[in-house]
């Protein structure tokens, strides 16, 4: 079902997006210097956010605030998000066009002994999700801490290692075009090269042969 659990923001305010991405930079520059001033914030969402993580919610729930209005403000869209009652699931998912997206959003800060520091998301920590999720039957999966955005796509299944097709920054992604999630992650994964998945076929054909072959063996020749 077309536009299933997404809902369409038409009015889009690039201004504010600008400004949501340098309070996330001010906020991250702040942290990691461990500044003994509260950091200089101009929007709304990102305030509550500090006050959030420094008066000890969790903060990849809070976290999920932010993802929500960067995803308003970037794709013009919200994805809808899960309910985990299995434990393949993700935090959100989105269906276009029969196209379906998973999102695992992470913190990216973490408390320590009630310090908080820069949580660095690391890929290859969730390449197990990352395979569950497409194995579970979703076209793509998005991995991200806001901050750094990975696409993932039902051809990795083929490689030796799950490995990201796409690797944006929050500012690449303020370059590209407005483009829904899903249409961001076709357009993503048209540019990105495939002589990798060739070899992986060609050397799993090999083997397919070769197994046939020794199948063919074991029975009489007639």
């Amino acid at each position: 079902m077309e536009g299933r659990g997404r809902k369409i923001i038409k009015n889009m305010n690039s201004e504010q997006l600008l400004l949501l991405v340098q309070d996330l930079k001010e906020l991250e520059r702040k942290i990691e210097s461990r500044g003994l001033y509260p950091p200089n914030l101009k929007t709304d969402v990102v305030k509550e956010y500090y006050e959030a993580i420094t008066s000890g919610s969790l903060p990849e729930h809070a976290t999920y605030r932010v993802f929500e209005v960067l995803c308003e403000e970037l794709f013009g869209e919200v994805p809808q998000i899960q309910v985990k009652e299995r434990a393949v699931v993700p935090d959100y998912a989105i269906i276009e066009n029969s196209y379906r997206v998973a999102i695992e959003v992470k913190s990216p800060f973490v408390r320590t002994r009630n310090t908080l520091r820069r949580n660095v998301l690391q890929p290859r920590s969730h390449s197990d999700q990352v395979r569950n999720y497409l194995s579970a039957g979703f076209d793509y999966v998005i991995l991200t801490d806001a901050y750094k955005w990975y696409f993932y796509s039902r051809s990795t299944l083929l490689t030796e290692e799950i490995t990201p097709f796409a690797f944006l920054s929050i500012e690449d992604l303020l370059q590209e075009r407005r483009l829904s999630i899903v249409k961001t992650c076709r357009m993503l994964e048209r540019s990105y090269p495939l002589r990798d998945l060739d070899k992986y076929f060609f050397r799993d054909l090999k083997g397919y042969v070769r197994e046939f072959e020794e199948l063919l063996g074991e029975f009489p020749s007639v």
